[in-house]
């Protein structure tokens, strides 16, 4: 192509534009996977840093090391706390059904506690479940753009076709970023989820608005704090994958 153009002096896609281009090209080519693996590597050190803030590597009693994969469940229940519906049904909640229809409270209390248990566990199903799901995807999108890695230098040596090698980097810078910006986010609402869980154990009913206490009634306010709380959680973990 370059000899034709050339010979027809095209200069577009003539020797002085475009030579100089297919001799780099030759030689990238060859480093390709290790230009993909040397920047995979660097985003996937701050995924495992914050990894490593949400679950550290922990030791057992019998001296079986468990890393924080396997403990990044456990951090991500505990941090919505699923069972806190269930312990609504308290004596504080005793106290606050006083004056307000005990008979009628003592009913409806313990069916939302369970309602917003059952709601809980959808919702950490859910977040792990579309978390796994595009990791899956991403560790396919990684593998199909390495296979392509050597059309897209290919086509960065043609004016015409460079847009795509632009395109290829796009979707490869896309994808290896995914992994520590999703984690970061995970880690930010496992740290608001441990700041909610200390103001609301400080301010009890107080950490609900009066005005949304006013609406409901003191006697739903420990529900409503909790719904509250997860919807901060279920926000930012999908913020971070949107992002």
């Amino acid at each position: 192509v370059i000899a034709i153009a050339t010979i027809l002096r095209n200069q577009t896609y003539g020797i002085k534009q475009i030579l100089w281009k297919l001799v780099v090209m030759a030689i990238l080519v060859n480093f390709g996977l290790v230009i993909m693996s040397t920047i995979f590597n660097f985003t996937d050190q701050f995924t495992n840093y914050f990894l490593n803030q949400i679950s550290p590597a922990t030791t057992d009693s019998e001296g079986v090391v468990h890393t924080n994969y396997e403990n990044f469940a456990n951090s991500l229940a505990g941090a919505f706390n699923p069972q806190r519906g269930l312990s609504l049904n308290s004596a504080d909640t005793s106290k606050q059904l006083e004056g307000v229809g005990s008979n009628v409270g003592s009913l409806l209390v313990p069916i939302f506690s369970l309602g917003f248990t059952a709601a809980s566990l959808i919702v950490i199903i859910i977040t792990l479940a579309v978390f796994v799901v595009m990791l899956l995807i991403r560790y396919v999108e990684i593998a199909v753009l390495a296979i392509l890695l050597p059309f897209a230098w290919m086509l960065w040596v043609f004016p015409k076709t460079k847009d795509n090698f632009d395109k290829w980097w796009g979707e490869f810078i896309r994808w290896t970023i995914f992994a520590p910006i999703t984690i970061f986010f995970l880690w930010l609402a496992l740290m608001t989820a441990q700041g909610l869980s200390t103001a609301t154990a400080k301010a009890g009913i107080y950490a609900v608005p009066a005005s949304i206490r006013g609406f409901f009634g003191e006697l739903f306010t420990p529900i409503i704090s909790g719904i509250l709380n997860e919807i901060v959680l279920v926000g930012l973990m999908v913020g971070g994958m949107i992002a």
